[in-house]
């Protein structure tokens, strides 16, 4: 009896991680881009995609090599290069496509940027062609990314204007007090009395 008592407790344990590892791999299937893992759907044409969706933590594909970074900011006056513009820039950002001139796509993008902070008329959407050798508008899935620039809508006092600030007036301190201590010191040789061994 006691045997048959374990032996029931393994098998409920073997047919738990069984299940377990069903779902685990019915989860992955779900969640696998059926694009990545066929290669013939590679191909598509860049004016029949509604909408593309960029991460700042998203690599977009490329054949050549380490794909880059899906997003991008390349310039404006909220971008600086420095660490504390950094909180300006957006996690996620996605554009849509909404029409085509005759010469190129036209693209409205839309991300949880701060306030005061919008995206410049520089922002383009940037996609590796499928054939380098033709220009048929066909593009790789997956190798889209994002450029776009930064700037301020409006002027507003941000952390940027109190470090500059800080720093001016420290500056401005250090000048003033180092002038007059030239200059006291000036003073005091000037009108210090010479010995006789001066003459």
């Amino acid at each position: 009896m006691k045997y048959q008592f374990l032996f029931a407790i393994v098998l409920l344990v073997l047919r738990t991680v069984a299940t377990a590892s069903n779902h685990t791999k019915a989860l992955t299937g779900a969640g696998t881009d059926s694009s990545s893992s066929d290669l013939g759907n590679d191909r598509v044409l860049l004016r029949s995609i509604t909408a593309l969706i960029f991460s700042e933590n998203g690599r977009a594909r490329s054949r050549r090599g380490s794909g880059e970074r899906q997003l991008q900011c390349v310039g404006g006056s909220a971008s600086g290069g420095l660490w504390w513009f950094t909180e300006y820039y957006p996690h996620v950002v996605q554009c849509k496509n909404i029409g085509w001139d005759g010469a190129s796509i036209q693209w409205s993008c839309e991300g949880g940027l701060s306030k005061g902070v919008e995206f410049g008329p520089d922002t383009r959407v940037i996609c590796e062609p499928y054939d380098e050798d033709q220009d048929d508008g066909y593009v790789l899935r997956g190798s889209c990314r994002l450029e776009y620039t930064l700037n301020f809508a409006s002027f507003h006092i941000t952390s940027v204007h109190i470090i500059y600030g800080c720093v001016l007036i420290i500056g401005l301190l250090w000048c003033y007090y180092q002038s007059r201590y030239w200059i006291r010191k000036r003073l005091r040789n000037r009108l210090r009395p010479r010995s006789r061994t001066d003459l």
